[in-house]
């Protein structure tokens, strides 16, 4: 207020903004950066005048600065300033983040434990058919990850980048850890990722796009090549032309509802060699035995009469 009792409004950021033609809030950030350097850090404000750093020098230690007091901060700015004028900014900011570090090694470790506790995993689909994963990890953690993706890349064959050659190893790295007997397993199955696909997709009789679960369409070719995968990492769901659900591989033993009333409406009878009994007063069953790898879907389930035994008739340890 002026000697009225008048607010006064302050438009210098304002002011600054239009003259130097940037933001507001980048004029503030640079107003803030000046008045420190000129209040605070006179030893670096010289360097600055006479050459010896430049200005994103000044500005990194200027905004490392702003939450010490004033003895914190000279001994800060005396000890970065010694070799400053010998140091790349990469250098530089290393050597700023240490001297602050060992100013208050109790508040850096509060620091530490705070930002950590915002750590996470962000899956971001992007477009044809590729996901940005970004994550925010502990630098032990984030070194540990690049120490081994760079091993695993090292030494392969160079038809494809380093960037290429690390990206494929975090996949690979993850696909073994799903094979691994001990991981957690999800509504009584192992953990797997699902891709459902028309049949006639799955057969190349057209190619309509597939859905792979926690992402978007993805292609036919995609989806026949995740299909065919024999790793156990994908789960294969075949629809009809509708979306019904025509083929749960081991998802299920006994076949759901909209599966048997397909099968039983495409064979009409037992499929026995020479049953003509009825497929609606058939059981449905495994072609190939379920407790030996038997999958449930509409290639290999068939009626047969509730005489007939077969060993599909359950399944494994049932």
């Amino acid at each position: 207020m002026d000697w009225s009792g008048t607010k006064v409004i302050d438009y210098t950021g304002e002011q600054v903004g239009a003259a130097l033609r940037v933001s507001p809030g980048t004029a503030e950030r640079r107003l803030s950066i000046a008045r420190t350097l000129v209040d605070r850090l006179p030893a670096t404000l010289d360097l600055l005048r006479c050459g010896q750093i430049t200005y994103p020098y000044a500005m990194k230690l200027a905004e490392a600065v702003i939450t010490f007091d004033d003895e914190t901060t000279a001994k800060i700015e005396r000890r970065v300033l010694t070799r400053a004028a010998e140091q790349t900014l990469s250098q530089f900011g290393t050597s700023l983040r240490r001297a602050v570090i060992a100013a208050d090694p109790r508040r850096a470790a509060q620091r530490h434990d705070e930002t950590v506790a915002q750590r996470r995993v962000v899956f971001t689909p992007q477009d044809d058919g590729v996901t940005e994963l970004w994550a925010l990890l502990p630098a032990d953690g984030a070194a540990l990850i690049e120490a081994v993706l760079n091993s695993l890349a090292t030494g392969q064959t160079h038809d494809r980048s380093a960037d290429q050659r690390r990206a494929d190893a975090l996949v690979d790295v993850f696909a073994r850890v799903l094979g691994d007997p001990p991981l957690p397993e999800q509504h009584g199955q192992r953990p797997a990722i699902q891709v459902s696909a028309s049949l006639g997709t799955l057969l190349g009789c057209d190619n309509q796009p597939a859905e792979l679960d926690g992402y978007r369409p993805i292609t036919s070719a995609v989806a026949r090549r995740l299909a065919t995968d024999s790793s156990g990492t994908w789960r294969r769901v075949v629809t009809d032309d509708t979306g019904q659900l025509l083929d749960y591989g081991r998802r299920t033993y006994r076949p759901p509802a909209n599966l048997t009333d397909h099968v039983i409406a495409r064979d009409k009878r037992c499929t026995f060699p020479g049953c003509r009994c009825p497929a609606r007063l058939c059981d449905l069953d495994h072609g190939e035995a379920w407790r030996e790898g038997g999958e449930t879907n509409s290639e290999t389930s068939a009626p047969y009469a509730p005489d007939i035994t077969l060993p599909s008739t359950t399944p494994a340890g049932g």
